[in-house]
């Protein structure tokens, strides 16, 4: 049952982690695009 939890947690942590970096990479070229 522990090990099911810890699983769990690093794939929400996993989920959180790509959600996060697309949206870094959002703000990135757009605001890449502001600078011209």
């Amino acid at each position: 049952e522990k090990r099911i939890a810890r699983i769990r947690y690093q794939w929400e942590l996993m989920e959180r982690d790509r959600r996060v970096s697309g949206v870094n990479r959002y703000y990135v070229s757009k605001g890449l695009e502001n600078i011209d």
